[in-house]
């Protein structure tokens, strides 16, 4: 195989071979990928731009600034294009290039050059001043990055796409020894974290390539998982004491990172398996021993769908913290139905949809009414299991069964029938906010915690 590449090499214009060794020694004497850049930009003579798979630009190289078109010209390779230079970054314009025309896409699927003409983009919507050719950086079998050539200066000879061809081993050997990129791939857990979270990236291809880049392969079944210290909000966490790796071994291929002291991790469970993680005695030990808790979202099923996600378990840890004093894991599922009343509060006084006779109760200053309804709720919330009540409330069966007959009475319904114990759920669940995030010290006496 060495042999018949070395026999093509041959093959090559001498310009083309000796520009190549002039890379080889390059390399070897300690160049930069923006130094190997260049000395591509002065064979090929037209722009060049290499972008990571996030649309982060490693290097670029263009002939002479005279060269570049006018500023006017707002496609990928004018005022886009020289924004770009200075601030290494894809602005507004050239990102939706990029994109809209699929010729990211295309790089990150093929190992071969191609030639993506100026007319081909014009009858896709696509106003660009040049044609170009694409090309992809791979490394160990991963795709790294995109090698870009426009033909602003001079047209494309027969003998550029051999040579773009001929130096993308020499880019992926760069690549790899450049400190920036592999300073940024260790950071680039974290970097794709903080997009999928704060709503940057909701584009699923483009966070595939990322992952794949990161070796992470997510299964279907997602979910968003909140920690840090109890009663604490984002806004005024402090540093976790857990450290992330700890929290890791439980989530094995989780991404996590820190987020306004808060670790952060998005982790692929089956659905029984997280459940399962969840209620595990040393995970609890680990929350408990630490100070810990914890807020997990719904699972979802799309990484670009992260940040609903996110604050599906900032509600959760939040609300639960507040409601469940006692506990160290808050699901959405748990909370939903808060979450529920949370936003419903804003548009309506909340007591209102209480029952009559339970409001009754709670305003009530009597003892026995407290009484009342504090039986009633654990009757409701232990499914008439007699002697679990019995148990929790420490009074006789003789006394629990007159107070629930006093309740009949006073409801005039039978509390066997399922649309008035919802209509109680409902109006304890309403108790239960209400006690807790609207007037807390108003109902001390009221037994939430049962």
């Amino acid at each position: 195989m060495s042999s018949t590449k070395n026999t093509r090499k041959k093959q090559l214009p001498e310009k083309m071979l000796a520009n190549y060794q002039d890379m080889v020694h390059l390399i070897s004497s300690g160049g930069s990928l923006q130094d190997l850049t260049d000395l591509a930009c002065r064979y090929l003579d037209n722009p060049i731009t290499i972008i990571d798979s996030s649309y982060k630009i490693l290097a670029i190289s263009y002939p002479a600034a005279e060269k570049i078109v006018e500023p006017e010209d707002t496609s990928f390779f004018g005022r886009a294009y020289k924004h770009s230079v200075d601030s290494r970054q894809m602005n507004k314009e050239s990102l939706s290039f990029i994109k809209d025309s699929g010729r990211f896409q295309a790089c990150a699927t093929s190992h071969q050059p191609h030639l993506v003409s100026k007319d081909s983009l014009k009858k896709n919507g696509m106003d660009s001043p040049c044609s170009f050719i694409d090309c992809s950086v791979w490394i160990n079998h991963v795709f790294a990055a995109a090698f870009s050539v426009g033909d602003l200066h001079r047209p494309f000879s027969d003998t550029d796409m051999t040579y773009c061809q001929l130096i993308l081993d020499l880019f992926s050997i760069v690549l790899q020894k450049d400190a920036s990129f592999v300073d940024q791939h260790g950071m680039l857990y974290e970097a794709l974290m903080r997009d999928l979270i704060e709503g940057k990236n909701t584009d699923d291809f483009q966070i595939k390539l990322r992952l794949n880049i990161l070796d992470r392969k997510l299964e279907d079944d997602l979910y968003i998982i909140v920690a840090r210290q109890e009663h604490t909000s984002m806004k005024d966490a402090q540093p976790p004491v857990i450290e992330q790796n700890i929290l890791r071994q439980f989530f094995p291929g989780c991404l996590s990172m820190i987020y306004h002291n808060s670790i952060v991790l998005l982790t692929s469970a089956a659905r029984d398996g997280i459940l399962g993680i969840l209620q595990d005695e040393d995970f609890l030990t680990l929350l408990k021993t630490n100070n810990t808790k914890i807020g997990v979202s719904q699972v979802f099923h799309s990484p670009s769908a992260a940040k609903k996600y996110f604050q599906q378990a900032e509600t959760a840890f939040s609300l639960g913290s507040s409601i469940y004093k006692d506990r160290y894991v808050y699901t959405y599922n748990m909370m939903a139905f808060y979450n529920l009343l949370q936003e419903a509060s804003h548009a309506m006084n909340l007591q209102d949809l209480c029952h009559p006779v339970l409001q009754e109760m709670m305003m009530s200053e009597s003892d026995y009414q407290h009484e009342l309804l504090n039986t009633l709720y654990a009757w409701i919330i232990y499914d008439r299991d007699s002697e679990k009540i019995i148990e929790k409330l420490h009074i006789s069966r003789s006394s629990l069964f007159h107070r629930i007959n006093r309740v009949k009475e006073l409801l005039g319904k039978d509390l066997d029938n399922g649309e008035t114990i919802f209509e109680l759920t409902l109006s304890f669940k309403l108790i239960e906010y209400y006690m807790h995030f609207i007037n807390p010290d108003s109902f001390k006496w009221f037994n939430a915690q049962i």
